[in-house]
């Protein structure tokens, strides 16, 4: 099947899932540690907190914050970022679960606190 065309340049679909698509390994993490630092991004913009501030909530120094948003997750854990992203919330759970949308399993995270519920779907 040919990819299309535009402007001279070919597009191919994605698989859903950018780091299998350039060929990482450890891909499925990747897209969940991904998907859990874009969530703490928005939580500490929603906010209004600084990267200090953030940082000093969540147990981090400011400068490994500032890696985290910076794209720098690779030596953070899945279970370090959900225990950030409770911090941040001031939440006292993250539920995973899962469900299957075309045959791709998505990880459906939900955390969950006193004023607000926070939710992201992390396509594995």
């Amino acid at each position: 099947m040919n990819n299309p065309m535009i402007d001279g340049v070919e597009i191919e679909m994605s698989s859903g899932n950018v780091f299998v698509d350039i060929g990482l390994p450890d891909a499925d993490k990747l897209k969940i540690k991904s998907g859990l630092v874009l969530e703490i991004t928005r939580a500490v913009r929603n906010l209004g907190l600084s990267q200090e501030e953030a940082g000093h909530r969540m147990g981090l120094p400011q400068s490994k914050l500032s890696g985290l948003f910076h794209g720098d997750f690779s030596n953070v854990s899945e279970r370090k970022l959900m225990d950030c992203l409770n911090r941040i919330l001031k939440c006292n759970k993250v539920i995973i679960g899962e469900r299957y949308n075309k045959g791709s399993k998505i990880l459906h995270g939900v955390s969950c606190c006193n004023t607000s519920c926070h939710s992201a779907s992390l396509v594995a």
